[in-house]
């Protein structure tokens, strides 16, 4: 059972409400390679996905890690590290690649800086032994053996550095959450994400799951209108919004999942609330500021997401843009 010491009003989290998120005082003492993470005052949390997230968080036994799927850009990360920013807890962090070996989360031998030769903990062994969060990112580019031979780390059990023949118990702050493009760490369920490597269910089992989704539309637009007010500096109140909007129905459009949607947009890709706030940015950016570019809906689209795209995609998703789009960047030049 986790050492909690405070208890964080659930107003913290942007909820009215007098409930409380069990958490921890202040401090400013952290491990080498730990940190804590600065809250984003503009950050929206989803109450469902929230609530799973506290339950999990607060459950007697800690010792299971959790599994928080989702596509790409929907805010898996963002909002677990933001979670963890306002309940004050220590985190460490890896994002895996192909060739994650287990020693890159244990820890390996190395030069230190006065040119003699050290061990080096790695972030799991880090967590394990000053009880930190250790958040792993894109957990499925790793092969499944390297999980299979961490299962001591999945059941919180104590970790054995077999290079330095030590045995480090698990503080009882220790926690792991994995964040993944795919469900279960499954390769081939998604063509857009390369690389995956399907995971063994002896790894996967050992999970709490959670799924993270597309914001709802009136979450969306208030992260939005937070997220750009710099850019629309120049623009009306009424203008601004209006531009949000159309920007929400272009989202939404590009998410559709239906089959009838597939077949009348079959290169459309799903724009993420990641890159649908850069790319209102810069759209507001341009149209705020008078830019002379011609076409300011094409511009910042093609600099947010497009210009990165298959040239079938980046065509479907400029049409649709300008569908929504043009005619208010149009009302804007003639202003």
């Amino acid at each position: 059972m986790m050492h909690f010491n405070a208890r964080i009003p659930a107003r913290a989290f942007g909820f009215e409400s007098d409930h409380t998120v069990l958490g921890f005082k202040p401090t400013q003492k952290t491990p080498a390679a730990a940190r804590l993470i600065t809250p984003d005052e503009d950050h929206l949390f989803d109450p469902e996905f929230f609530e799973e997230l506290r339950l999990w968080w607060e459950w007697d036994d800690t010792r299971s890690p959790l599994y928080i799927s989702g596509p790409s850009g929907c805010g898996k990360t963002s909002t677990v590290l933001q979670f963890l920013a306002r309940v004050q807890a220590p985190v460490v962090t890896i994002t895996c690649r192909r060739r994650t070996e287990k020693n890159d989360l244990i820890g390996q031998w190395g030069i230190n800086a006065s040119g003699g030769f050290s061990w080096f903990d790695g972030p799991a062994a880090i967590a394990w032994r000053h009880g930190c969060v250790l958040v792993i990112n894109e957990f499925s580019l790793a092969p499944s053996e390297v999980w299979v031979a961490l299962n001591d780390l999945f059941e919180g059990d104590a970790l054995f550095i077999e290079r330095k023949r030590e045995l480090i118990a698990r503080h009882p702050n220790a926690r792991v959450i994995v964040t993944d493009n795919c469900r279960c760490g499954g390769a081939g369920m998604d063509s857009q994400y390369l690389a995956r490597n399907l995971q063994d269910t002896s790894t996967i089992e050992r999970f709490w799951h959670l799924e993270a989704r597309w914001p709802a539309r009136e979450a969306e637009k208030m992260l939005l209108m937070r997220k750009t007010r710099k850019a629309a500096s120049g623009l009306s109140a009424l203008e601004h919004e209006a531009i949000v909007e159309a920007l929400l129905q272009f989202a939404a459009k590009t998410r559709q999942t239906d089959e009838t949607q597939t077949k009348k947009n079959p290169n459309l890709r799903a724009i993420s609330p990641r890159v649908l706030i850069r790319f209102a940015e810069i759209f507001l950016t341009l149209v705020s500021q008078h830019a002379p570019v011609p076409d300011p809906v094409k511009t910042a689209l093609a600099m947010a997401f497009a210009n990165g795209c298959a040239p079938s995609e980046s065509y479907a998703l400029q049409q649709l843009a300008h569908f929504e789009l043009a005619g208010l960047a149009a009302a804007r030049k003639t202003a």
